[in-house]
């Protein structure tokens, strides 16, 4: 990041670099709010340990859809673990790993290396790069606990092998 704030001259960026710069940023960083459907959860905020995670939040309070938090992209990073059912009726799960890791491979490799980015303050990708790893452990984990589960990341080019996405 530059002294003033931005991130480069290159002008061909997609992104405005306000965005990234918290004395600029017009973003809300809010903690969500606590659940008032939510009773499995035995915390009075509702917020409370979901297997391998610390904090989850059963939305709807039924067990189908849980938001997970995720830290280490950015503050705030959330996922979601839903509950559905395959062709045949087996249950499934879908992890929504959202911005955790943007490959599909940090799935079945968890320490596979970021890749630099010197322009960043942490020097890749991540805002908090230790915590990220820990997450990127944890959605491993569970894969591989538990075959029913499935994940999806926001930006990888396919899931697991599962769905192919073109462009």
């Amino acid at each position: 990041m530059k002294e003033d704030g931005y991130w480069s001259d290159n002008k061909k960026s997609e992104y405005d670099e306000k965005i990234w710069d918290p004395k600029r940023s017009e973003l809300p960083i809010k903690e969500l709010p606590a659940s008032t459907a939510c009773s499995s959860l035995p915390r009075k905020d509702k917020w409370g340990k979901l297997g391998i995670f610390e904090k989850a939040l059963d939305f709807f309070g039924d067990g189908s859809f849980f938001l997970v938090d995720s830290p280490g992209h950015l503050a705030g990073n959330i996922s979601a673990l839903c509950r559905t059912r395959s062709r045949d009726g087996e249950p499934r799960w879908i992890f929504l790993a959202g911005d955790c890791f943007h490959s599909h491979h940090f799935v079945h490799y968890p320490e596979a290396p970021f890749g630099d980015i010197p322009i960043a303050p942490s020097g890749c990708i991540h805002v908090d790069p230790e915590a990220a790893r820990e997450t990127i452990h944890k959605i491993s984990a569970l894969r591989e606990n538990d075959p029913s589960v499935r994940v999806w990341a926001a930006h990888a080019g396919s899931s697991e092998g599962y769905w192919e996405f073109s462009s």
